[in-house]
């Protein structure tokens, strides 16, 4: 394998990089970005269907998960779909 280097330092081989909040894998993949989000996005259900069991009004829960959840699900949506478009 190759030896990357700038200047006098070498650089440590990555599986994966964070970049603007996004994970890549070594081949511009998206999988590691997808688990992580779902994971994400998982926990703060749970903790929303915790601390909103009492609720009844849904407009108050959609209000409560389209910030914290939703959104986290949409972050860098579109670049997963650029990636896994295959009709050029």
């Amino acid at each position: 394998t190759f030896r990357y280097q700038l200047g006098l330092t070498h650089l440590a081989h990555s599986l994966y990089v964070k970049d603007l909040g996004v994970l890549l894998d070594y081949r511009l993949y998206f999988r590691n970005q997808v688990g992580h989000t779902v994971a994400q996005a998982f926990r703060v259900l749970g903790l929303i269907r915790y601390i909103t069991s009492s609720f009844s009004s849904t407009d108050t829960l959609n209000t409560v998960y389209c910030p914290l959840v939703r959104s986290k699900l949409e972050f860098a949506r579109r670049l997963e779909f650029c990636n896994t478009n295959k009709s050029f």
